[in-house]
């Protein structure tokens, strides 16, 4: 359970949500396509927790119960598209692939495609969150 208010919550996950983004871009930037992808994810990652936590859904444990939480409680109920939740599994295979296969190689453009991917999520997090817009 979690022991800080919800809106505090929810606020601190955006704010890491804003923070793996900017370093994704960083990273990139600088060619670290790997690490890019890994910030991508988690800035996804922290939207999608603050996004559950703001309809009341507690976060997951797993990062496969959070892409299965958002999607039975956001994406199956209409309150987030249906191209957000197949963002979120795309970013969770990217990072999965760039942690963890030490011979993975990542190119550029897909990283620079997840990235856009991450801002785009982001943004309708923030939306949802902020507004309450559906």
């Amino acid at each position: 359970m979690m022991t800080e208010p919800l809106s505090e919550y929810v606020k601190t996950r955006l704010q890491l949500a804003d923070e793996m983004l900017t370093d994704a871009k960083l990273l990139f930037s600088n060619n670290r396509l790997k690490s890019a992808a890994d910030r991508a994810y988690y800035s996804m990652f922290h939207g999608a927790q603050a996004a559950l936590a703001a309809n009341g859904i507690k976060a997951p444990r797993t990062h496969r119960g959070l892409r299965s939480e958002f999607s039975k409680h956001l994406v199956r109920t209409g309150i987030i598209e249906r191209d957000y939740s197949r963002d979120l599994t795309l970013a969770h295979e990217m990072r999965q692939e760039s942690s963890y296969e030490a011979y993975a190689t990542l190119h550029a453009d897909a990283v620079a495609q997840l990235i856009a991917k991450a801002e785009r999520f982001l943004e309708r997090i923030n939306r949802l969150v902020s507004r309450g817009e559906r």
